[in-house]
């Protein structure tokens, strides 16, 4: 079933997973009562929306659920006679301020106060770095999943490919999948060797075989950070179609809510929340005759309208809050107009904001030509006046620095040409630019879309060299900008070291360039 589960209908929700499935009269029947069903609760690509008040207005939010209630709902359902988990499909520790701002604790220390029994690596678990990464998971109170191998996960304990969850009479075994897209998407996952399409369904298959037949499990799930768009790196239609044993596969990754996913009659379901923590996931799994039927619902948050807060997250949430909001009210700037920055527009689309980020980052370099990816501009609303710390920083979260290096022209070609390849689909790897301006027919094949390139008045010399500016994750070859590596294996001094730190040259360019801001667009990107 696709649906949301409206606030009306949250109290017959649970009413039915408390009567169960149990009946009498045909063997079916007494299987069903023999093996009475279990609760799964979820959540996936939270990215810091722990709370369901404004962090720095403190109005009550309309659309996050918030952990305090998700720790209510858990608390609701373990009233029931059937066991309860409650499970996360990573991306929970990197998004906005209020878990930017302390590098993920807030976020696992909140996850442990609700009693999370596991989650798997979502991509953005690795922006910190991989040190911080294990520092965190080193926090957490419960495993935390991905198929990376005993080589790679032996700093923390907590790292690990599955886990078993023994709760009264059933045996839930998990396991974890993280997309081998982070390998290319952040810089923790640089160097780790995710896998590939192949791998991780023989992987999952090991996974299967392993809690089935050593383990002794009663339900098998999967907790898969792979989304639902091929992208050419595995989706978890690629685990469901290719991988038999699994009872459920909770999806992240894509931010799709579960009636985007397209689910098959007679094989393993799956289900998201979207994104943002306004939906918690509740699938109820039943075996009969050995087959497992899994119903699927959402509820949102006007569903948990009526749920009590769990006192001791919101007290632990009200903390982090006000330690959080003291630095991030800081006021580091002004603007003299409106700006709205969204995911979908730095991903397929030249922007106000990447114009103006992109000129902040060739005036504190010094370079021709400056290179941004979309991918790195993330969601705000700004107005006309005050900026604050935690709006660049929810701009722009990951912490980049600033790197220049001298390269050929054809290398300007080549990436221009690798950040429109998804085109017109969202591409985290879309160049803001800065310098130079470009147009591209997308209905060219990929590698031959971009027609016309200037650098100033001039037009691209392929064989010319230019001083390019972009962030290190680019310039290590993030977003598949592989190009980059050898030309920044040797790089030239910014011409404001000061600023190198991407969030410090957006703020010394927005207060000391007033009067070059502009809330239009320059024709610096042209589709034909």
């Amino acid at each position: 079933m696709k649906k949301a589960i409206s606030q009306l209908s949250i109290m017959a929700l649970l009413i039915m997973l408390l009567v169960g499935c149990a009946g009498k009269g045909n063997e079916a029947d007494k299987k069903t009562e023999e093996a009475p069903g279990i609760t799964i609760l979820h959540t996936n690509d939270v990215h810091g929306y722990d709370s369901a008040t404004d962090l720095f207005t403190g109005e009550p939010t309309e659309t996050v659920i918030g952990h305090d209630t998700i720790a209510g709902v858990y608390d609701s359902f373990k009233e029931n006679e059937e066991p309860v988990f409650l499970l996360d499909a990573g991306d929970a520790v990197q998004g906005i301020y209020f878990v930017t701002e302390n590098e993920g604790e807030a976020a696992i220390e909140i996850m442990n106060e609700v009693g999370y029994d596991a989650m798997t690596l979502g991509n953005h678990e690795f922006d910190y770095g991989w040190f911080r990464l294990m520092d965190l998971i080193g926090k957490a109170d419960f495993p935390i999943l991905s198929q990376l191998d005993d080589e790679q996960t032996k700093e923390t304990k907590n790292l690990q490919q599955y886990t078993v969850i023994e709760r009264e009479w059933v045996k839930l075994g998990v396991f974890g999948i993280t997309t081998p897209e982070t390998q290319f998407k952040s810089d923790g996952g640089f160097g780790r060797d995710f896998g590939n399409v192949d791998s991780l369904t023989t992987y999952a298959k090991d996974m299967v075989k392993t809690l089935r037949d050593e383990e002794k499990v009663d339900y098998v799930v999967c907790l898969a950070h792979l989304g639902i768009e091929d992208s050419g790196y595995g989706t978890s239609y690629d685990i469901r179609d290719n991988v038999e044993g699994i009872d459920l596969i909770i999806d992240g990754h894509s931010h799709a809510l579960l009636e985007d996913i397209e689910n098959v009659e007679g094989k393993t379901q799956i289900t998201s929340t979207g994104s943002y923590g306004e939906h918690i996931g509740v699938a109820k799994l039943t075996k009969t005759d050995e087959k497992v039927a899994a119903h699927l619902e959402l509820m949102d948050a006007a569903a948990c309208k009526d749920i009590e807060p769990r006192e001791q997250v919101t007290k632990l949430i009200s903390k982090w809050n006000e330690t959080v909001a003291e630095v991030g009210n800081t006021v580091v700037g002004q603007i003299p107009f409106d700006i709205t920055v969204t995911r979908e527009n730095e991903r397929t689309q030249e922007t106000v904001m990447g114009n103006i980020l992109t000129d902040a980052m060739r005036e504190v370099s010094g370079a021709d030509v400056a290179m941004q990816n979309g991918g790195s501009i993330r969601d705000q609303q700004l107005t006309t006046g005050d900026v604050t710390t935690a709006q660049i920083l929810t701009i722009l979260p990951y912490g980049n620095v600033l790197q220049m290096a001298e390269v050929k022209g054809e290398v300007i070609r080549e990436c221009l040409e690798q950040g429109i390849s998804m085109y017109p689909e969202e591409n985290g790897g879309f160049l803001q630019v800065s310098g130079m301006r470009y147009s591209f027919d997308p209905n060219l094949p990929k590698g031959q879309r971009v027609k016309e390139i200037y650098i100033g008045e001039e037009e691209l010399d392929s064989e010319k060299s230019y001083k390019l500016c972009t962030n290190d994750f680019i310039a290590m070859g993030g977003d598949e900008f592989t190009m980059l590596v050898e030309p920044f294996s040797s790089q030239t001094q910014l011409k404001m070291p000061e600023y190198t730190a991407i969030e410090n040259a957006l703020i010394w360019y927005i207060e000391g360039h007033q009067g070059a801001l502009s809330d239009q667009v320059e024709g610096r990107i042209i589709k034909e």
